[in-house]
């Protein structure tokens, strides 16, 4: 059985240059990297099926529609912060992401992440709203790691300022 992360604290670590997913499953703690490379593939992903929501709208209402919706998602995960889950401390606990799965239904996403073997998965489901959440906070850590946002969309740009950021870089969602 994929065990299937209940809270999820995501940040930048600089002395990796990767993202981490410290997300809490079943009492226990996983430790899950994201790549510069794999981020951007799901970054560009997860937007656009956030795109595909609003598909009948003009592209400029399309856009500000969207903008619109990060901006409401980034006040309530600033309103709404919690405790970070505490990274993990067995080795087999913490493991590099290779691949993930997107599964969207009208109202949730639920990505499997998936390492290099068979004990390297891990669920996440999200309701919409929870998806723009967390892409507020991993443009955040994007933005603390200095990365390049050229995979984000303009509607992701437009909204995000580093005033905005503060206190959004290290939140759970769930």
């Amino acid at each position: 059985m994929i065990p299937s992360l209940q809270r999820v604290t995501t940040e930048y670590v600089e002395t990796e240059d990767r993202i981490r997913l410290n997300g809490l499953a079943d009492e226990d703690t996983l430790c899950i990297w994201l790549s510069k490379r794999l981020a951007d593939r799901l970054v560009t992903a997860v937007t656009q099926l956030l795109e595909q929501q609003h598909v009948e709208q003009a592209e400029g209402v399309k856009n500000d529609l969207l903008s619109f919706s990060q901006q409401a998602a980034q006040q309530r995960t600033q309103r709404d912060a919690e405790e970070p889950v505490a990274a993990a401390v067995k080795p087999e606990a913490s493991w590099l992401v290779l691949s993930v799965q997107i599964t969207p239904t009208p109202h949730s996403l639920r990505m499997t992440l998936v390492g290099k073997n068979d004990q390297q998965k891990a669920e996440l489901n999200m309701g919409i709203g929870n998806v723009r959440q967390w892409l507020n906070i991993l443009f955040s850590a994007y933005k603390r790691g200095q990365w390049s946002t050229d995979a984000w969309p303009e509607w992701m740009h437009s909204h995000f300022t580093p005033k905005a950021a503060q206190g959004v870089e290290s939140k759970k969602i769930h």
